[in-house]
Parts: structure tokens; sequence; C-alpha cells
């Protein structure tokens, strides 16, 4: 890096990104560009360094069987590029109709650790509850025009991916 008659040193990066440059936000977007390829029946959103998995199935079984599967893969590919999950970090939300009795508990697991379910999950800024009522920020009219967007995204992951 040289600015005016100052210069920093030279260092080899041998993965990743530089952190705190400014190539490196879309330096990091093309080093995970092929992140998507990795599931094969989830669907990403990815926004920085911030992704969400999403999976349909007609049965919770199922449903587990496809989510598992696919988090092996997603591993490896961690691995591969030299990335790291914060696990602690990492949970899953079961999205269901308010009415539906859910009479399996499914287990999803990353590396044979369980993760945690939880009743609600952020992505790209909104806070998305199992039931997907979201009634407490309709009161803004571009949060519901976001919200509109990832139910519309949400509805394509269930007619395209859902075996």
């Amino acid at each position: 890096m040289s600015y005016k008659n100052c210069s920093s040193g030279k260092r080899s990066i041998v993965c990743g990104v530089p952190q705190g440059s400014i190539l490196g936000p879309l330096l990091f977007l093309f080093y995970i560009n092929d992140f998507y390829r990795v599931a094969q029946y989830m669907s990403t959103i990815q926004y920085a360094d911030d992704t969400g998995l999403f999976a349909c199935a007609k049965s919770l079984k199922t449903l587990e069987y496809l989510v598992n599967d696919d988090l092996k893969g997603v591993v490896k590919w961690i691995s591969a590029n030299k990335l790291s999950l914060n696990i602690p970090k990492t949970n899953y939300v079961l999205f269901t109709p308010r009415n539906k009795i859910i009479d399996y508990e499914i287990n999803i697991k990353i590396d044979d650790t369980p993760l945690t379910r939880v009743e609600e999950a952020k992505c790209v800024g909104l806070t998305f509850d199992e039931h997907l009522t979201l009634s407490h920020i309709f009161k803004i009219s571009h949060i519901q025009h976001s919200y509109e967007l990832f139910i519309r995204n949400f509805q394509i992951c269930w007619h395209h991916k859902s075996p």
C-alpha cells in the first residue's frame, strides 16, 4: 500500500482476504461466490459475511436428512476454503404455520455437534419468528417491502428445492 511518500511493507496472502482494506469486502465476495453451489437441497441468502440457508420438505424427517446431508458439504467447503464457522452462533428456526402441531423433533448437526433450535433469527437485518408473523415491524413500509421480497424468495425455494 502506498500513499503519497509512505509505503507499507509487502506481505504475502496465502488465503482469505486482507482485513481493513478498501478492496477487502469485494475480494471476500469473490472468495465466497461459489458457496451457493455447495448446497444441493438448501437455498442461500448471503449479505457480506452473513449467510442464511433455507430448506423445504414435505416431512420433518426428510427435512432433517436433507439439511444434515447438505451441512456436510458446507463443512467441507468451509474447510477447503480455509474459513471457520462459529458453531455456537449457528442455529436454526423451524418455520411452521401457527396451528401446526410438531410431532417430530428434528436433530440438525454440524460435525456431530447439535445445533440449537431458536424461535427467531435475523436475516439481512430482519427478525423472522418461527411462524413468520413479523406483525411488530409492519409499521415501517420499507421493512415490509424487504419482508415481502424475502417471503417471495422463500416461496421460490419451496417450489424449486422441495423434494
